[in-house]
C-alpha cells in the first residue's frame, strides 16, 4: 500500500483434515487433494501489537479505509469524494484500485518488505510474540533503505512508521465509511 503497512499474512494450509474441513466450507471437492493451499488474510493484528509495542494507541481499526487500503495505488484513496466526483462516478460505483504502467525512467531500490516468517504461517494464525523484537533486523533494513534512498530523504524505520499512523488516519481516507454509503454500499 502507499502507507506501507503490509497489512496480509498467508496461512499455509498443509494439514490434511483441516483441507478437508475447508473444502466443506468452500463446497470445493479438490480442495483436499490440491497441492498446496494458501489461504490470505487481512491481517491489521499484527500492526496493532507493534503500535501498543510502542506506546501508541490503535485506534483506526474500525476504519472501513484500513480494511480495503491493500491495493496497488493506496493513494488513490487520499480523497474518495473528489476522485469519485472527477471520475463522474453513479451511484454503486467506487473507487478501488490505482495502477500505474509504463517504464521507469529511474532504477530505484526495492522496498523491503517484512520477513517471510512474519507473514506465512502454517495451519493456523500465529501471534508475533515480541514484535519489536522479532521486528528489530527489518527496521534496520528499512531504516537502511530509507538512507540510501535518492527521493524522500526520511530515515525511518517500519515499526516506529506504524505507531505513528494506528492513532490517526489521513484526514480524507477517514471519511471512507461515509464515501462508501454516498456511492450507495454499507447504507444499514
Amino acid at each position: 500500500t502507499s502507507n506501507f503497512r503490509q497489512s496480509y499474512s498467508i496461512i499455509s494450509i498443509t494439514d490434511q483434515k483441516l483441507k478437508e474441513e475447508i473444502a466443506d466450507i468452500a463446497n470445493q471437492p479438490y480442495i483436499p487433494n490440491a497441492g498446496h493451499l494458501f489461504v490470505f488474510v487481512v491481517d491489521q493484528r499484527r500492526n496493532t501489537l507493534i503500535a501498543e509495542a510502542k506506546g501508541a494507541e490503535a485506534l483506526v481499526q474500525g476504519s472501513p479505509e484500513r480494511f480495503i487500503s491493500a491495493v496497488y495505488l493506496g493513494s488513490i484513496l487520499n480523497d474518495n469524494a473528489k476522485l469519485s466526483e472527477l471520475l463522474k462516478l453513479p451511484k454503486y460505483v467506487y473507487p478501488a484500485v490505482g495502477l500505474a504502467v509504463g517504464w521507469p525512467d529511474q532504477e530505484p531500490l526495492l522496498k523491503p518488505r517484512l520477513p517471510r516468517h512474519v507473514i506465512h504461517m502454517e495451519n493456523y494464525y500465529q501471534d508475533l510474540e515480541n514484535p519489536l523484537e522479532e521486528l528489530k533486523d527489518y527496521d534496520a533494513e528499512v531504516h537502511e533503505y530509507y538512507d540510501l534512498r535518492d527521493l524522500n530523504n526520511r530515515v525511518d524505520e517500519f515499526t516506529t512508521q506504524i505507531a505513528k499512523t494506528m492513532d490517526k488516519s489521513v484526514a480524507n481516507r477517514a471519511n471512507t465509511l461515509k464515501d462508501l454509503q454516498k456511492q450507495g454500499f454499507f447504507i444499514d
